[in-house]
């Protein structure tokens, strides 16, 4: 938590310079530094070969549709 912590200007000042509109989470770190931040996005599972959970096809669908639903929801970015 105190890596993330110490790392969220750099990732507000990375999002602020990139125009992001749009922030998708790879994984609970990713969550938890968008969380502090206070940035809109959508949490995904980790990629990870080793994550159980993209075993489970109907977990799968559920965040795929999550995803398709907030990629084509209006833009909205709160830094």
């Amino acid at each position: 938590m105190k890596e993330i912590r110490l790392n969220v200007p750099r990732l507000q000042s990375i999002i602020n310079k990139i125009g992001a509109t749009k922030i998708v989470a790879l994984g609970n770190t990713a969550k938890t530094a968008l969380t502090l931040l206070r940035a809109n996005h959508y949490a995904m599972p980790h990629p990870s070969g080793m994550n159980r959970k993209l075993n489970n096809a109907e977990f799968i669908e559920e965040k795929i549709k999550g995803l398709q639903d907030y990629l084509q929801s209006p833009d909205v970015l709160n830094l």
